[in-house]
């Protein structure tokens, strides 16, 4: 007799759907050529000299703080291993489809609109090349915007002074990361 799928498993289903959709990039794993050989040396230098990470391409007029200091822990835990990078953007990825779905459900979303909104994201053409592409700012700065609606979500529904504090003071240093990626 098979056993039925818990409710909630079910309920967050795409966020699953999106670590299976990874799959297929983190088992034939490769850096690229041009834009992944750049962030693993910037990652490398991050290591040596944190102050790398707000000079890197500044001539650009580029400021990507955390971007290079997200890049240079996951340097620092796998040296060279795409493989790494991309579990990193799995879970990335899992965790920003999970907070949209919870968005959804907190705000009286039915699972229907959850699903839809869910599988919407994981197959746009967007996310998919932001997902699958190593060196990417959008899925860092994607699951620091949700985490930040989920945080001021928590705010507002929040009654306990304590709660809201950590809230809002959460919910701000995600924002300040957000616009440092």
């Amino acid at each position: 007799m098979m056993t039925p799928i818990p409710d909630r498993l079910l309920a967050y289903g795409p966020a699953l759907l999106a670590g299976l959709l990874m799959l297929p990039r983190i088992l034939s794993a490769h850096f690229g050529l041009l834009d992944d050989a750049v962030m693993l040396v910037i990652a490398r230098e991050t290591l040596n000299d944190l102050s790398v990470s707000f000079k890197a391409f500044q001539g650009a007029g580029r400021f990507l703080p955390a971007y290079w200091l997200y890049h240079a822990l996951l340097y620092a835990l796998g040296w060279e291993s795409p493989t790494l990078f991309l579990l990193a953007l799995a879970g990335l990825l899992v965790a920003t489809s999970a907070g949209m779905l919870y968005l959804i459900y907190s705000f009286g979303g039915t699972r229907l609109q959850a699903w839809i909104a869910g599988l919407l994201f994981l197959f746009s053409g967007p996310a998919a090349e932001a997902y699958y592409t190593l060196s990417k700012t959008e899925p860092i700065l994607v699951f620091l915007l949700v985490l930040s609606l989920i945080l001021l979500r928590l705010l507002t529904a929040a009654t306990n002074l304590r709660l809201r504090v950590a809230a809002g003071t959460a919910m701000f240093l995600a924002l300040v990361l957000a616009f440092a990626t």
